[in-house]
């Protein structure tokens, strides 16, 4: 993918705040994992956001404001229900956010459970990159980016 186009992709997924962000989120892993991802709905999903490969809860964060009190509020309340409903089923727990994690939310995370592991908005842009050209198209269509930005990448 190229600077245009993962600049164009970064921007709108860093647009999407709260629930929106989940809805983009679910439509990326479901492309990217297709039957390994399971989509959780938003009300009342007791911690978890999606399931990666049956054993990898996700934990969505892309708030309205950026705080480290709000993302504190929003992790500690999602780990509390995560630890509560799902750990003895599923040992794994993701924190994926739509911007950069700072020092402070990581090792915020990291006192919650020291196996957890987090994806920011490169890591997630990464992700997206490596995959099959045709994959990329598809999120780039349930993002509603013009795939025209993708041009470029289909004559390097």
């Amino acid at each position: 993918m190229d600077n245009i186009a993962r600049s164009i992709l970064k921007q709108k997924i860093s647009s999407f705040k709260g629930t929106y962000f989940q809805d983009a989120l679910d439509k990326i892993f479901q492309i990217i994992y297709g039957e390994n991802f399971t989509q959780i709905k938003q009300k009342r999903d007791q911690g978890c956001d999606g399931i990666i490969n049956g054993d990898i809860i996700v934990a969505a964060y892309a708030p309205e404001k950026y705080s480290l009190v709000d993302f504190k509020k929003k992790v500690g309340e999602d780990f509390s229900k995560y630890k509560k409903n799902w750990v003895a089923t599923h040992p794994n727990w993701k924190v994926v956010c739509n911007l950069e994690i700072t020092s402070s939310m990581y090792k915020y995370i990291f006192s919650l459970m020291k196996d957890a592991t987090t994806l920011c908005i490169d890591g997630l842009i990464e992700e997206i990159r490596a995959q099959a050209w045709s994959k990329i198209s598809r999120i780039f269509e349930a993002l509603d980016i013009p795939t025209n930005y993708l041009t470029n990448d289909i004559f390097n």
